[in-house]
């Protein structure tokens, strides 16, 4: 690979992690959900026992919450049988979630919880130790 090329290739990352880092996201809506159609810059996980119909038939997001300094973003919603949580992590490790719109609250337990009536107001982004 000549430089040129190089220099380009660490432009694209540079950039790219740039804007990575302001790129504001909120829960996933429903039919973002139904059509697996959910953000890529967080590892999404689901409570154990959780199944793909279970996910797949969620309605109503009903609860938006920070945990453990920005470790991850809990997005709740109700379904068919029973509340599905989906949980969001940062894909690099270094990096965490603040709110970045919208009406938060600090709960007791050191959560921060979407206070808006429009959940979808509550919106999060991922920083990094650099920024």
């Amino acid at each position: 690979m000549n430089s040129g090329h190089a220099f380009r290739g660490i432009l694209f990352i540079v950039l790219l992690l740039c804007n990575f880092s302001a790129r504001a996201e909120t829960c996933p809506a429903v039919s973002e959900i139904i059509e697996r159609q959910i953000s890529k810059l967080y590892e999404w996980t689901v409570e154990e026992g959780t199944t793909l119909d279970d996910l797949l038939s969620v309605n109503r997001l009903f609860s938006v919450r920070i945990h453990d300094n920005g470790r991850f973003v809990s997005c709740r919603y109700t379904a068919r049988k029973w509340p599905v949580k989906l949980d969001a992590s940062p894909e690099i490790n270094e990096c965490h979630v603040i709110q970045s719109g919208g009406h938060w609250k600090e709960v007791d337990s050191g959560q921060l919880v979407c206070d808006d009536k429009n959940l979808f107001a509550c919106e999060f982004r991922i920083t990094c130790d650099d920024d």
